[in-house]
């Protein structure tokens, strides 16, 4: 499937000096995501996620960036860390709104199974 973000439209969503061929490569790694984990949503809504993932992982790449700050006592707290998956960013979490079956949240976690027999007389 064709990529269906620009780095433009990246640049909406989360400041960067990036140039847009420096964001390709967040693009397409968030485009081949969507196309193999993704296809039950509207065209619409496949755009909007990639759009999110991308800067989602343009903002797992940069410097820990401070999600707030004081002045009094010095204190900065950072934005998640890289084992919160999506959670780790704002941008990551609107994806997982944006998803709502799930499939990109689940992407990669450990799955369990067990098997029942019978064992009874």
């Amino acid at each position: 499937m064709a990529i269906r973000v620009t780095g433009e439209d990246v640049k909406k969503i989360i400041d960067t000096d990036l140039s847009e061929s420096e964001i390709e490569i967040f693009i397409e790694t968030a485009s081949d995501l969507v196309d193999d984990l993704i296809g039950i949503y509207a065209a619409a809504r496949l755009e909007k996620i990639e759009l999110w993932l991308s800067a989602h992982f343009l903002a797992m790449s940069l410097e820990p960036q401070p999600q707030s700050e004081a002045a009094g006592q010095t204190s900065v707290t950072y934005q998640g860390q890289s084992a919160m998956r999506l959670d780790a960013t704002r941008y990551g979490q609107m994806v997982g709104m944006l998803d709502t079956q799930g499939a990109l949240s689940d992407a990669g976690k450990p799955s369990a199974s067990f098997v029942v027999t019978d064992v009874l007389d």
